[in-house]
């Protein structure tokens, strides 16, 4: 069982990825902005984050370089920009919306895997 992290600043976006990950038996904690989401993650360590690019107050690019200073943990990008590119390498991995659910399933099996 994995402990995930979903951090969206759209409450309708964490629903959504509650629904397809509810039947994989991971616990899953969520955060609706980058300030909350590097609170939760210095005191839960999750074992991934998935990371909404673009939020109010803390966005994802800042939360995630602060995780990664204090945390040892995946964090997977997640972004409706297709023209993002994570240049620096900040996440793991970039997921575009509307989410690829196998895809997001093969990136957590992964993560338990590992």
């Amino acid at each position: 069982m994995c402990k995930i992290l979903i951090v969206d600043d759209e409450y309708a976006n964490r629903l959504l990825l509650k629904e397809i990950l509810k039947y994989s038996n991971h616990k899953l904690l969520e955060a609706s902005n980058g300030e909350e989401a590097l609170r939760i993650a210095e005191s839960q360590r999750p074992d991934c984050i998935l990371m909404d690019i673009q939020m109010p107050i803390m966005d994802g690019i800042e939360a995630t370089l602060e995780i990664r200073k204090r945390c040892n943990t995946k964090i997977f990008g997640l972004t409706a920009n297709t023209h993002f590119i994570d240049k620096d390498g900040i996440f793991d991995e970039i997921l575009s919306k509307p989410i690829n659910i196998k895809k997001l399933h093969k990136i957590i099996e992964d993560v338990y895997k590992s």
